[in-house]
Order: C-alpha cells, then structure tokens, then sequence
C-alpha cells in the first residue's frame, strides 16, 4: 500500500522508532500511530496492539470497516 500522499500518514513518523514509514495504524499507546514492525516487535506492544484495535472495533457498535489506514470505523447501513 502506497499512503505516500494519504493525508493521515503523510509527513507522521512512528511514535515508537520515530521513523516515517509506509504503513502506519493508530494502534499504540493512547491512539498513537506506529508502523506493523513496533506494533508486534514485543508481547507487550502486540498486547496493547491488540487491545487498542478491539477497542475500536467494540466502539463501531453492530458492524465495523476494517482495513484502511485510519483503523476501523463504523458501517454505514443503507435505509430502506
């Protein structure tokens, strides 16, 4: 995935080696945006990892998008 010029990553390093990257997700600590190598580099990271990302999802409610680069957000449902 290129996100070179996506405004949610564009010019924001990882704020754990603090190196810009490809790829970053709001998954550490409080929120903050790290790349998948400091994500899962340590039990404990992928622990917080983990529990930041199913907080998200909890917070969608009934449904949930996942897999785009602001982390999940929730299903827009048609009305009929």
């Amino acid at each position: 995935m290129n996100t070179e010029h996506h405004p949610t990553t564009h010019g924001i390093d990882c704020y754990l080696c603090h190196r810009t990257t490809v790829e970053l997700r709001p998954y550490g600590p409080r929120g903050e945006w790290v790349c998948f190598a400091c994500a899962f580099s340590t039990p404990e990271r992928k622990a917080q990892t983990e529990a930041s990302f199913s907080a998200q999802i909890n917070a969608c409610g009934d449904g949930a998008v996942i897999g785009e680069p602001t982390g999940p957000r929730p299903h827009q449902r048609s009305r009929s």
